[in-house]
């Protein structure tokens, strides 16, 4: 939400090709692409919203449809476990439209491979364009000691602290509340009064309606297509 808001406070034309769910990967890949249709040059800011560490990234065609393969948005392979056991429950049978499986976390999912990807991810990132506002979810004072073989590379940036169900149906990725601070910390200045007042009204709809309407409030239309639209 806060490039959402940066961009509001600024008056600036904002392109947001964030994907709810997806890793540090994907985020890189959708990097790329960006630079590549905006012709982004030095002169344009940038901003990116770096994800959790455990979440396997790719480009899935999902089975039984005849759809065009996009990007896999299954969150924390930590969660996945739990989410076959609860559709299991729920259903009577086992979920085949699942890209991950609890057999697939077991067998390929490890520390080592966390550490390489993301680090990988995010220094690629940052060698690929000059990023002006960059922001974690994953605490990053507090990981895999692994971590230690990439030294000081990883750049610093601000951790977004989770707020747990705050919002109905949320995610526990911050409030609007905590993403306008964060703004203010990003810009390294106050956000106008304007801007506070669009927050709160933000803020007071995800209170009363929950979080399923906050692509309807920040009027966003997420794309999970494999690449960027031409269009």
């Amino acid at each position: 939400m806060w490039p959402d808001i940066i961009a509001h406070d600024q008056e600036w034309e904002l392109f947001n090709y964030g994907m709810p769910g997806v890793g540090n990967v994907a985020i890189q890949h959708r990097m790329m692409q960006a630079k590549i249709h905006h012709n982004i040059t030095q002169d344009d800011i940038v901003g990116v919203y770096w994800s959790f560490w455990a979440r396997e990234d790719r480009v899935y065609r999902y089975l039984h449809t005849k759809k065009d393969p996009v990007w896999l948005a299954e969150g924390n392979v930590f969660n996945i476990k739990q989410a076959a056991v609860d559709y299991l429950k729920e259903n009577g049978k086992i979920n085949n439209q699942r890209a991950l499986t609890p057999k697939y976390v077991e067998q390929w999912w490890n520390e080592e491979w966390d550490v390489i990807k993301n680090c990988t991810a995010i220094l690629s990132g940052n060698d690929s364009l000059q990023i002006n506002f960059q922001a974690s979810l994953q605490d990053l004072d507090v990981l895999y000691p692994q971590a230690k073989k990439y030294g000081t590379m990883i750049p610093d940036m601000h951790y977004v602290m989770e707020d747990d169900n705050l919002y109905k149906d949320g995610h526990n990725h911050g409030t609007v509340i905590q993403h306008g601070e964060l703004a203010e910390k990003m810009l390294k200045q106050k956000l106008k009064s304007s801007t506070w007042d669009w927050i709160n009204e933000k803020h007071e709809l995800l209170l009363k309606h929950g979080a399923d309407g906050i692509d309807e409030y920040f009027d966003r239309d997420w794309n999970y297509d494999a690449f960027i639209p031409n269009s």
